[in-house]
């Protein structure tokens, strides 16, 4: 896992957090906790999305979603 990049991610998701609360910025007392979901699902828009459905989309491209599937075992 690439720390730098995980801080990055905190980063924007406390500020945009901050924002929608109209805050200047991220309270101190926050946390931002990562799960690793290991079927390839992950949250969001308030709800869980399942990763398959989207390597169908066309959003990928044909290595990752080759990619994708071998590290799911499917």
């Amino acid at each position: 896992m690439d720390l730098a990049l995980v801080g990055q991610v905190f980063e924007v998701v406390t500020d945009a957090v901050a924002a929608a609360c109209g805050l200047g910025r991220p309270a101190p007392g926050w946390w931002v906790n990562l799960r690793v979901i290991d079927e390839g699902r992950w949250g969001s828009s308030g709800g869980v999305l399942p990763i398959l459905p989207l390597l169908q989309s066309g959003v990928f491209t044909q290595e990752r979603v080759k990619a994708v599937r071998a590290a799911l075992g499917r």
